[in-house]
């Protein structure tokens, strides 16, 4: 059985919760790759839930970092420093 846009949106956004435990867990611990990395998921994980929202679709990481460039950097919808 499919899941919904919304419980999909739903799932994402609590596996990016998740990873981002496991990243101050790291952080505290030190561990600057591992911490890295799970920072990175919870930013993936973010950014696949506004695509969704919006209905862009993506095929890989890559191609989540692409949209979120083309259709929210771009146009001054999200500043990058």
């Amino acid at each position: 059985m499919s899941r919904t846009v919304a419980e999909t949106m739903a799932f994402r956004l609590s596996k990016s919760d998740e990873v981002m435990r496991e990243a101050k867990v790291l952080i505290a611990a030190e561990s600057w790759a591992g911490a890295m990395n799970r920072l990175y998921y919870a930013a993936f994980h973010t950014v696949s839930v506004l695509l969704l929202h919006n209905d862009i679709k993506h095929k890989a990481h890559n191609g989540a970092e692409a949209m979120l460039e083309f259709h929210f950097v771009r146009t001054g919808l999200v500043s990058v420093p």
